[in-house]
């Protein structure tokens, strides 16, 4: 078989048995997306097979940064806890590493009623807009509003955000996260 992709040629020749184990590390968005959702617990949090990628060191530094406890196990397992947290603005420069970093808005609104962001930076893969993220928390009854080159979300005052029934305008993998986890300490129900 012969496969053919921008300039690049690979061909395949079988008639041997593949033998042998491969171990596959586990899948970056699933393991990013997690790390956002320690946030909405003071508990343990324990993440396993966690692959070793850049994404996974400038999320844990994000973290750490904003004083959620990151710590490796020995096992290649990641131990993660909210207890600590008392910033509630990311940092921007660690923010625009990394495109998942964003989803700590969500956690961050829910669980302490304010969040503050600069936009996400990452990997540039055709239009991904935010709007999703921020209409979903408007929803729910927070706040919403561009301060300069940040986000900042207010829950509504003296209490939660709301369940509520949300339509997203566009399909965004990470848009659904981050409002689901807003939407998980929210009082009353939320369909999305």
């Amino acid at each position: 078989m012969t496969v053919r992709t921008r300039g690049a040629r690979y061909a395949v020749r079988g008639g041997n048995a593949l033998r042998g184990s491969v171990r596959i590390s586990g899948a970056k968005n699933h393991v990013l997306a997690a790390m956002c959702a320690s946030l909405l617990t003071d508990e343990d949090l324990i993440l396993q097979n966690v692959p070793h990628i850049s994404d996974v060191d400038s999320l844990s530094e994000l973290l750490v940064s904003i004083g959620a406890r990151v710590e490796s196990l020995p096992d290649g397992s990641l131990l993660l806890n909210g207890a600590g947290v008392n910033v509630f603005e990311a940092p921007g420069e660690l923010i625009t590493e990394n495109r998942a970093s964003f989803q700590v808005m969500g956690p961050l609104l829910a669980r302490h009623g304010y969040a503050a962001s600069a936009p996400p930076g990452g990997d540039v893969i055709g239009q991904r807009p935010i709007d999703v993220h921020l209409a979903g928390f408007a929803a729910m009854g927070a706040s919403v509003r561009r301060e300069g080159e940040r986000f900042v979300a207010h829950g509504p005052a003296g209490g939660r955000l709301a369940g509520a029934r949300l339509f997203m305008d566009y399909p965004s993998v990470s848009g659904t996260q981050n409002v689901m986890m807003a939407a998980a300490l929210a009082q009353g129900r939320s369909t999305l």
